[in-house]
């Protein structure tokens, strides 16, 4: 099924959407090493920057477009990826959301 695979992935990124403790955890904390402090969290500094998530969004917004289309048929707009601003200049507005 289409959304299938969307609920696969739903656990990790619905825990970065709502903030859990263990999102937080890994995106914004370290572990501060002194063995008095018992491994407890400190701010994070020169941590990796989590990667974008927007190609997955997208993703998953269409596959639940093909859904909808699926129950209405004739639903047919589904979300394009932007114009880069390169690409903007030289052509005409697109839109976003496509037929």
């Amino acid at each position: 099924s289409a959304a299938s695979d969307v609920y696969k992935r739903q656990d990790y990124s619905s825990g970065y959407v709502h903030a859990n403790w263990g999102a937080v955890r890994e995106a914004a904390l370290q572990s501060c090493y002194n063995p008095l402090h018992r491994l407890h969290r400190i701010p994070g500094y020169g941590l990796p920057i989590l990667p974008n998530v927007n190609d997955d969004c997208r993703e998953f917004m269409n596959k639940i477009l093909i859904l909808v289309d699926k129950a209405y048929p004739g639903f047919k707009n589904r979300i394009s990826k932007p114009l880069k601003l390169s690409e903007q200049q030289d052509s005409p507005k697109d839109e976003v959301i496509s037929k």
